[in-house]
């Protein structure tokens, strides 16, 4: 059978590795081998081991624009990453490059990973790309800006594709690599498995694409019961260097009602300064199915797993962005009617205010609803069905 690789570069957290192990598990049961080279190896014993998925460290950037809630295009985001210097693109690209010929995949699964993709153009195998929007743009040039067009000129958004454009072709130049000519080239592939839905989708500006449905997974992580002080429920997965962290848990504190806080690293120092009977803290994931049907509100930053999935469960959101991706997401909910966010710099950012909103006005309620219904249809294992199916017609041709 197949040897099939996953391949994740930029970004942070659970979702990208949660969210492809249901993938996995089905590649896995067709006999298929599965591997992958992934960014945060912290993240591996927890959730790729137990799936029995090897795993190799990916070659990682300083992601400087990871605080920034305002890149505005997909050229700039690549710059404030490091494609302003070649030589260091260079040695990315080749280390990419010599992980693919010790693995020698027929197949990748690409995440959030443009210099992954990059390296891959000068081989034979079967490439697909699998998640939100913001990782695959779409097929035009100058790729749109994710902003408003009062944020940022077309010029602006040229000129940054160009200067991306120039350092990875002298990337290239140095590997006898063939350039390219828009930067979208980097997202050819032979399926974009493009796992959101329309309305949350980073780009407006997609047009005849097809969405495969929402990628999510609410079944990693511990249970964990409800203190039961209080009728309504709020589920929190907050970041522990979320620099407004303790205002949120001043507000929280003052909540009428019962709260699941998860964040990784947590300090004793904090758990017990806003240790109350109301509120349980864990600083291991909460296995979100256990939940979903009595959670009246859900606390994030606004990664699109989360989103995806408390929506599809009809519960609203409270989002509290910390970079442009999580932004974006942040924007289509409150679009919805589903959800409120606050930004770090909102100089009228009020958390208890945002939260008795939340949970006092029913529109929000009403809204994630009306947008369950409409996607009461989808179901992620058939998803995953497709998705496998789809990577099995691609292999074949391959070998045709």
């Amino acid at each position: 059978m197949a040897r099939i690789l996953f391949v994740w570069e930029l970004g942070a957290d659970y979702g990208h590795l949660s969210g492809f192990t249901p993938l996995a598990r089905e590649l896995q049961s067709r006999g298929h081998e599965v591997i992958s080279i992934i960014k945060d190896l912290s993240l591996a014993h927890q959730l790729l081991k137990p799936e029995n998925i090897r795993f190799f460290q990916a070659p990682v950037w300083n992601e400087a624009f990871s605080t920034k809630t305002r890149t505005f295009t997909y050229g700039e985001l690549l710059l404030e990453l490091g494609y302003k210097q070649p030589e260091q693109l260079c040695a990315r690209l080749a280390a990419w490059q010599q992980l693919y010929e010790t693995i020698q995949p027929d197949l990748i699964i690409a995440d959030h990973a443009p210099t992954a993709l990059l390296a891959a153009r000068q081989y034979p195998f079967a490439i697909t790309l699998y998640g939100t929007g913001f990782f695959s743009p779409p097929k035009q040039h100058p790729i749109p800006a994710f902003a408003d067009p009062s944020e940022i000129t077309p010029q602006q958004v040229k000129d940054l594709e160009a200067q991306a454009i120039e350092c990875i072709n002298t990337a290239l130049n140095e590997l006898d690599a063939q350039p390219i000519k828009h930067l979208t080239e980097i997202f050819d592939a032979d399926e974009d498995f493009l796992t959101t839905v329309a309305e949350l989708d980073h780009y407006k500006q997609r047009k005849g694409q097809r969405y495969w449905g929402l990628r999510y997974n609410l079944e990693t992580g511990v249970s964990a019961p409800w203190p039961n002080q209080y009728k309504r429920k709020i589920f929190a997965y907050i970041k522990s260097g979320f620099p407004e962290l303790e205002k949120l848990l001043q507000a929280l504190l003052i909540t009428d009602a019962d709260i699941i806080l998860h964040s990784a690293g947590l300090s004793d120092i904090l758990i017990n300064k806003y240790n109350a009977k109301h509120i349980l803290f864990s600083t291991q994931p909460v296995n979100l199915n256990t939940l979903k049907t009595s959670c009246d509100l859900t606390i994030c930053h606004a990664g699109s797993g989360t989103v995806g999935g408390m929506l599809l469960q009809g519960v609203p959101l409270l989002l509290l962005p910390m970079q442009a991706e999580q932004l974006i997401i942040a924007k289509r909910t409150h679009e919805l009617g589903a959800g409120e966010y606050i930004t770090p710099t909102d100089p009228l950012r009020n958390y208890r205010k945002s939260i008795n909103n939340l949970l006092m006005k029913p529109s929000y309620k009403q809204n994630a609803l009306a947008f369950s219904k409409k996607h009461q249809g989808f179901s992620e294992n058939q998803q995953k069905t497709a998705i496998a199916d789809r990577c099995e017609e691609i292999l074949q041709l391959h070998h045709e």
